[in-house]
């Protein structure tokens, strides 16, 4: 099984510019990551962040949570659903949301 992290880049400022990287990672890795469970918001209400190099549109509410999460001197992995769950694959959908105790158990940390 593989999943998608995001690695938030550190900032100095909470009001830089949200930097992002994203990767796949096989869960037979175990490497180090946080799994983020946050309330969803309204799809209309977005902000952007700076995903590989490119704007990417998310939610206002995702937006808030990675910008009070993101550090000022390291990088943090994190799983987000939103962000790595295609919601319009109706199998992909069905096969990660069955696995999501198995990203939660591995978490290092779940961020609520």
């Amino acid at each position: 099984m593989e999943i998608r992290l995001l690695d938030l880049m550190p900032a100095e400022s909470p009001m830089d510019e949200i930097v992002c990287n994203h990767r796949i990672m096989q869960m037979t890795e175990k490497s180090p990551y946080e799994a983020l469970s946050y309330t969803w918001g309204d799809s209309p209400d977005q902000r952007t962040i700076l995903l590989n190099g490119q704007l990417f549109a998310i939610t206002t509410n995702l937006w808030t949570a990675i910008r009070y999460l993101r550090s000022d001197s390291h990088v943090r992995t994190l799983w987000v659903d939103a962000l790595f769950i295609n919601q319009n694959n109706i199998i992909e959908k069905s096969y990660m949301v069955s696995q999501m105790h198995v990203i939660y158990h591995h978490a290092n940390n779940v961020i609520v």
